[in-house]
């Protein structure tokens, strides 16, 4: 049974993902240089682009910074 099912942007393959504590938001890599965001709650979508490809990502035990390896 499908429980949610986001209507935004589209991901083809994902190599890094995160949740926060709360379960609202999901970061993910979307493309070698970008890391989208999608706030469950407020139904949005916000693309973090950088101009060198993203190797990894962490989100910290606090929720509010997210350490990118480039």
């Amino acid at each position: 049974k499908e429980v949610e099912c986001w209507k935004g942007q589209r991901t083809s393959k994902i190599s890094d993902l995160e949740i926060t504590s709360d379960g609202k938001k999901i970061l993910s890599t979307c493309s070698e240089n970008a890391i989208l965001l999608l706030d469950r709650e407020a139904k949005v979508d916000i693309l973090l682009e950088e101009d060198i490809p993203i190797t990894s990502f962490s989100l910290s035990s606090d929720d509010k910074l997210l350490l990118v390896n480039l």
